[in-house]
């Protein structure tokens, strides 16, 4: 699979994660009577910090390539078992 794709594929996959971890920040600022837009600054000011890390991580290709090599070793080392049997 062509290596961009893969790249977005894990990047759209933590964005939908980050909706999960924001909405709990988001439901107390509301109670907390905010409005929505100062609520959403606040919000995403959190989610920075919180995803920050995350982003470096499936950004930087050195760690990526050490992930996918791994990976791939994985399942090869599972194929050669499967086919011994």
């Amino acid at each position: 699979m062509n290596k961009k794709i893969i790249k977005f594929l894990v990047y759209f996959g933590r964005w939908q994660l980050s909706t999960l971890v924001m909405m709990p920040f988001m439901i107390c600022l509301e109670q907390l009577g905010l409005n929505v837009s100062l609520n959403l600054i606040i919000a995403q000011c959190i989610g920075c910090l919180i995803f920050f890390p995350i982003d470096n991580l499936i950004l930087n290709d050195k760690f990526r390539r050490s992930k996918i090599s791994k990976i791939k070793n994985c399942i090869l080392s599972y194929k050669l078992k499967s086919h011994k049997k």
